[in-house]
């Protein structure tokens, strides 16, 4: 599931790589940033300015609507935010951003999509580490069988979702199980390792051994699978 805290990796989770058009990901970073500074000087009456700001200016009507779909997903940002404080309103509604983006593209599949990113993220949270990193070892076969499910239902959502080819559709069943299970392999690897991948590129170098070996053999692995699938017509 970006995200030193548990929040950001949430957030991240399912959104972080659905990318929005720039020059949305500016009017909302605009809009967010004119609606803290004028909560700051209006404090005495934030209910009021929040609701003269929203009827003021299109960008953060749309920047509320975003966070509209950020709660289809995370229930709310008061109830993520008693998780992990250190979450901003404009990570929140930049992942809300994403996910309306993805409703527009994937059309009548959204409702599918969105119920899978709702039992991921609850995964992430339930069962991730600090970085949101879930060591699948220490889960039991049918919670480890289950999670792994969910994660091999949503990945065709997300190569749509970033005009990519589709893994699923050109790999057989034994070769897509092989792809889910090197990604998970990978994850339980930076988890146990303590890593937090949205903290930057991993630095598979700096990686202390057994976990270099295993992250790599895993980076192996979907880097072959997914050559023969863009090599299949």
């Amino acid at each position: 599931m970006s995200i030193e805290p548990l929040i950001r990796q949430s957030l991240h989770s399912c959104s972080s790589r659905i990318n929005p058009p720039e020059e949305l990901d500016v009017r909302i970073r605009q809009s967010l940033s004119t609606r803290r500074k004028t909560l700051h000087r209006n404090k005495r009456v934030r209910q009021m300015a929040v609701v003269a700001i929203i009827g003021s200016t299109a960008a953060l009507t749309l920047a509320f609507s975003n966070q509209h779909f950020a709660d289809r997903i995370y229930g709310s940002y008061q109830n993520l935010q008693k998780a992990v404080v250190n979450v901003t309103m404009q990570e929140y509604v930049t992942a809300g951003m994403k996910f309306m983006g993805a409703s527009r593209e994937l059309g009548d599949d959204y409702p599918a999509f969105q119920k899978l990113a709702r039992q991921l993220t609850s995964a992430k949270l339930q069962y991730g580490d600090a970085h949101q990193q879930i060591n699948f070892s220490q889960l039991s076969p049918a919670v480890r069988a289950e999670v792994k499910q969910k994660y091999a239902d949503i990945q065709p959502y997300f190569d749509r979702l970033n005009h990519e080819i589709v893994i699923k559709d050109k790999l057989s069943a034994a070769e897509y199980d092989a792809y889910i299970e090197a990604m998970i392999r990978q994850e339980s690897t930076l988890a146990q390792a303590h890593i937090n991948p949205s903290a930057g590129p991993v630095d598979e170098q700096r990686m202390p051994e057994p976990y270099r070996a295993q992250y790599q053999n895993s980076q192996r692995i979907l880097d072959e699978l997914k050559s023969k699938a863009m090599n299949i017509h």
